[in-house]
């Protein structure tokens, strides 16, 4: 990555941790939109992306960046893994209605264990 790539990544995981999932969203394409971010580092801002759209209830559209990673046979393990892990709750999620408060809590005691 770039100082700009690095940036808008700090940018969105305080965004994210401030519950500001249309923000991190926001910063998270203008990252993954610079020629520069490839590899790990497009895996992990897509990972975070899918994290940040599911808090928003868009689990379609997060199951897709989950499903990249998955799908990437250069994928760190970790990451593939957890990313393989919020693929299948996003998919199952999306068949409940869960507010902005519950969804968030399921990922952040599940997710990232492996990672």
């Amino acid at each position: 990555g770039d100082a700009l790539s690095d940036a808008l990544f700090v940018e969105a995981v305080l965004a994210l941790k401030a519950g500001d999932d249309e923000r991190a969203v926001d910063d998270l394409n203008a990252a993954l939109a610079l020629p520069a971010v490839q590899g790990h580092e497009r895996n992990l801002l897509l990972y975070l992306r899918g994290r940040a759209l599911a808090g928003g209830g868009e689990q379609a559209a997060a199951a897709r960046d989950f499903s990249k990673i998955v799908s990437d046979p250069g994928a760190d393990a970790k990451l593939a893994a957890a990313a393989s892990d919020s693929l299948d709750k996003t998919q199952r999620i999306r068949h409940y209605r869960l507010d902005a408060e519950t969804l968030p809590l399921l990922f952040e005691y599940t997710d990232l264990q492996n990672y």
